[in-house]
């Protein structure tokens, strides 16, 4: 199945420098490439930049970053004060949601399922 909507959507872009508008889409179009690799499917990713408190000198930012896949959909959000350091947080974030749900959800170590052992005897 193939995805009609572009693969990288930005939301909030204008209210940005153009500085920091080129390093979320440079951060974005990186980690991107890792999120297709590890789902192994063509993805959309929608990348929602928010800004707070924009009376001071400093800028608080949050984003919310959603990976939409053919199957399933992952959402990872986060703020802090510095534009990077809340991108990269975030598709790190991300990446480990994509990591749970692609293992399997009841083995446990050594493969054994853990819902199916017996209950103790009294």
């Amino acid at each position: 199945m193939k995805l009609t909507q572009p693969i990288i959507q930005y939301y909030g872009l204008e209210d940005l420098s153009a500085i920091d508008q080129a390093t979320v889409k440079k951060i974005s179009a990186d980690y991107h490439k890792k999120i297709q690799r590890s789902l192994g499917k063509q993805t959309s990713l929608k990348v929602h930049i928010k800004t707070h408190d924009t009376e001071g000198k400093k800028r608080k930012y949050s984003v919310v970053l959603t990976a939409v896949a053919a199957d399933r959909t992952f959402t990872s959000h986060l703020a802090d004060w510095d534009i990077n350091r809340a991108l990269h947080k975030t598709f790190k974030y991300l990446d480990r949601e994509i990591l749970k749900k692609k293992r399997p959800e009841d083995v446990g170590i050594g493969g054994k399922s853990q819902r199916g052992w017996p209950k103790k005897k009294k």
